[in-house]
């Protein structure tokens, strides 16, 4: 991701994308390749919508956090974010 010139507001904060996949991976017992992979488990689902929030609130685009999701569309991101209660909030203000 490159280095944004933007103030984040509180609550958020500065991380780059392939640090907090580290983190979500570590927090979820699962591997970077499982996150990026094609499978459905619950247990990866919720992991890959926990890094989309986390991700969407460090200002990445719904195409930085799919490339780091193993190249997954727009759709499936707002999708994953959709999911996650109050997140309506953040992509009015994407829009």
């Amino acid at each position: 991701m490159t280095k944004r010139k933007k103030d984040f507001a509180v609550g958020r904060f500065n991380e780059d994308l392939p640090n907090l996949l580290l983190r979500m991976c570590r927090v979820y017992g699962v591997s970077q390749e499982d996150i990026r992979g094609r499978s459905k488990s619950k247990t990866l689902v919720t992991a890959r919508k926990a890094f989309a929030y986390f991700a969407n609130l460090n200002g990445a685009s719904f195409s930085e956090i799919g490339a780091a999701l193993g190249n997954r569309d727009n759709n499936t991101i707002i999708a994953y974010l959709g999911g996650i209660r109050g997140i309506d909030r953040i992509l009015r203000r994407r829009r």
